[in-house]
């Protein structure tokens, strides 16, 4: 009708017109800089080394539940009662942040490592030393590094301190933009050499602009993370029938050794000759094309990829995790 076509069109100078709409601006001007003001102290606080902490540890599920239920007495109870469950809130948060230092404090000596794989991709987590070390042995997507994350996460720790990277790849700019907008990383550190100069370049950039710190570091180079934390690294090998690199690195973890060979790394080198604990054969690399003929016998774990799993005639784990704690050497379920 008429009448329903005119209110229509002047309903939008009604609506601009009432002062309900000038009442809201004002009202949400000081609440978007109250939330700004938040965002920004985060920020900042984000910043200070080892300022998160895990409450993944245990009876910190006790203490959520009995804040929670304290905080519902609060809001529903009156003044003498309100003062006491607003203290227990109070209380249980302290005593909740302040058990998940101790517990890193307890827990410090101890190396928990996890090997992920996804697809060729893989990662090597290692939780030590109240921090967590991400090695990347990917094809430059993010996927492998946040399952890497993740894993951290379920072991306690928030943040990833080191992110290494064993080789470049050109999808790590966007990528690794990605992670660090999503995840609190605090230092990247990537392999130097003259045909990946300007690659590097990008990748010290996007550190710049998002925090991070950026070290690089020679092939062949043993890289102090931590007192007995290190990574002994190795310059890329090839094989005649691919042009894809195979990664080798060593992670020495209080007297420990845990050695990481990228796919086909053993027809690379079939008399290698390993000192160490545990072999890692990752699935990253040219893919397997004949059995494993080396001689793996000296090391007490040896895990496998999935590229790896039928061409392994001996003994391995399907990726388990490992616990060093003291002269402990044994897999973490």
């Amino acid at each position: 009708s008429f009448l329903a076509t005119l209110l229509l069109f002047l309903l939008p100078f009604l609506i601009l017109s009432f002062p309900v709409a000038a009442l809201s601006a004002a009202i949400a001007f000081p609440v978007k800089l109250l939330c700004k003001t938040i965002f920004l102290i985060c920020e900042g606080l984000s910043d200070i080394p080892n300022i998160t902490v895990s409450i993944l540890y245990p009876g910190a599920l006790f203490m959520c539940i009995v804040a929670v239920l304290a905080f519902i007495v609060f809001a529903v109870t009156k003044k003498r009662v309100k003062a006491v469950s607003g203290i227990v809130c109070i209380a249980v948060f302290f005593a909740l942040v302040g058990g998940g230092y101790i517990y890193s404090a307890l827990t410090g000596e101890r190396a928990l490592i996890d090997y992920i794989n996804c697809g060729k991709s893989d990662a090597v987590t290692v939780c030590t030393g109240g921090n967590a070390t991400v090695i990347d042995i990917g094809n430059g997507y993010s996927t492998v590094i946040k399952e890497a994350y993740y894993t951290a996460l379920d072991r306690g720790f928030p943040e990833i301190e080191n992110l290494v990277l064993t080789h470049l790849h050109n999808k790590y700019p966007e990528s690794l933009s990605s992670v660090f907008d999503r995840y609190r990383v605090r230092r990247l550190l990537v392999p130097l050499s003259e045909e990946n100069t300007a690659l590097c370049e990008n990748l010290r950039q996007i550190c710049r602009e998002k925090s991070v710190e950026f070290l690089s570091y020679e092939p062949g180079e043993e890289i102090a993370l931590s007192e007995g934390f290190s990574i002994l690294t190795y310059p890329d090998s090839y094989i005649k029938r691919s042009v894809q690199p195979i990664v080798r690195f060593d992670l020495k973890i209080k007297n420990r050794t845990v050695s990481y060979l990228g796919s086909s790394y053993t027809e690379a080198f079939p008399d290698v000759k390993l000192d160490c604990d545990c072999v890692i054969l990752g699935s990253h690399g040219p893919l397997y094309k004949s059995e494993i003929a080396a001689d793996m016998s000296f090391a007490r774990f040896v895990i496998f990829g999935e590229n790896a799993k039928e061409y392994c005639p001996f003994s391995a784990s399907a990726a388990p995790s490992l616990l060093i704690d003291g002269s402990v050497f044994a897999e973490k379920k």
